[in-house]
């Protein structure tokens, strides 16, 4: 019994040191914790610069959800890549509507992969942002 909790314990040690040798990966993130929406002329804009300090490109997703959790599609670019050492600005272009209330600024990370990673688990990160007016 004492073998079985020694072994356990002995695979614990091994799975946590060889997860965070892996995850010494440098992830982006964005500048801000909340995206301000700002009047400009008919719009209601807002940007978010989103940094990435490691070597490795990330493929980015994002979108704006409303107080139900409806998708909207304002967001420029919806879908791009961002290389590494490198940052990029999103832009939420929004018509004024008082039906539409914006609530949250959705930001996907996916991670590159080469081929030698056929068969590996991928996870994005996925930062959901306050929208200000």
């Amino acid at each position: 019994m004492l073998l079985r909790y020694l072994c356990s314990f002995l695979f614990l040690i091994w799975s946590s040191i060889s997860f965070t040798c892996l995850a010494d990966e440098s992830i982006p993130y964005p500048l801000d914790y909340r995206v301000h929406l700002q009047n400009k002329g008919d719009r209601l804009k807002g940007l978010l610069k989103i940094e990435n300090p490691g070597g490795k490109a990330w493929l980015i997703q994002a979108w704006a959800e409303d107080d139900s959790g409806k998708i909207h599609s304002i967001v420029f670019p919806f879908l791009s890549r961002i290389e590494g050492q490198k940052s990029m600005v999103l832009t939420i272009l929004q018509e004024p509507s008082p039906v539409i209330h914006l609530k949250w600024f959705v930001v996907k990370l996916i991670p590159s992969t080469g081929k030698e990673n056929i068969n590996g688990i991928i996870f994005p990160v996925i930062y959901k942002l306050k929208i200000v007016r």
